[in-house]
């Protein structure tokens, strides 16, 4: 686990770094481990990161790209890394660590937001093109990694937690009563909205563009469950074969990731 959080001024405004120190305090607790903080101008981003496998230089945050014009904040696993950095070592990237972090700021590059049909894994991260000054905002496809953010006529901020963005002192800490009835009448936030009026959640499976010459910042998704009316004609033996097969892929996936391996040789797993 690890948190991100950041602000983008768009008015020309500059942001203070002392702000963004302070933001990226209030989610210490997503990470202990590492510490990171980017301030230019009308953009600043903060990281805290929690290092499964131990701290290390490659894997530190905020990582630019190797032409420094990307900057990414991330925060998530990426399963298919190791076969994403294949790819793009064959169309001509280099690599200078097996950072999963690199290969999503490398895959950006590629192929821009289609990038993220590409990504197997659960993930929240934030972009920063520096000539172009724009802000992307990425989450994965079931949501798994939560992303607020809040919007006034010059400023965006988001974050990991809303808390982040309440550290801000241009938020007012004021109860949604939209959403407060969303809440009592389901049980359960359906929409993006949440209990504190003006932030927002990213939706899961959806992407967000803010730039400094435009206020508009409209999610749009990139991918939804597809739900299909489909009649199956198997046999039970082989839907279980199926299932299965669809179960081991997951898992398999996920061992992957350099953090599920690690967590699999230094705790014990069985049945007590």
């Amino acid at each position: 686990m690890s948190g991100i959080c950041g602000i983008f001024q768009q008015n020309d405004e500059a942001v203070s770094l002392p702000l963004i120190r302070s933001m990226t305090e209030t989610i210490k607790h997503r990470g202990l481990d590492d510490t990171g903080y980017y301030a230019d101008g009308q953009i600043a981003l903060g990281h805290r990161h929690l290092a499964i496998s131990g701290t290390t230089s490659e894997g530190h945050q905020l990582m630019a790209d190797k032409t420094g014009d990307l900057i990414i904040v991330y925060d998530g696993v990426l399963f298919n890394h190791s076969l994403l950095r294949d790819e793009l070592i064959h169309l001509g990237y280099q690599f200078v660590s097996k950072t999963d972090t690199e290969v999503i700021i490398c895959a950006y590059r590629e192929w821009g937001s289609d990038c993220l049909a590409r990504l197997n894994g659960q993930f929240a991260f934030a972009i920063w093109h520096v000539t172009q000054k724009t802000l992307f905002l990425a989450r994965d496809h079931f949501g798994i990694k939560p992303l607020y953010y809040y919007r006034s006529s010059r400023t965006f901020i988001f974050g990991s937690e809303i808390r982040a963005i309440l550290a801000h002192p241009d938020v007012r800490k004021t109860i949604s009563l939209s959403a407060l009835n969303e809440y009592f009448t389901f049980q359960n936030m359906l929409s993006d909205l949440t209990l504190f009026q003006g932030i927002q959640q990213l939706p899961s499976g959806h992407h967000l563009t803010i730039s400094a010459s435009s206020n508009t910042a409209v999610p749009i998704c990139y991918w939804d469950f597809p739900i299909a009316d489909e009649q199956l004609n198997i046999s039970e033996a082989e839907a279980v074969e199926e299932i299965y097969r669809l179960f081991t892929q997951a898992v398999s996936r996920q061992l992957l990731s350099d953090g599920s391996i690690v967590m699999g040789k230094r705790f014990r797993i069985g049945m007590i």
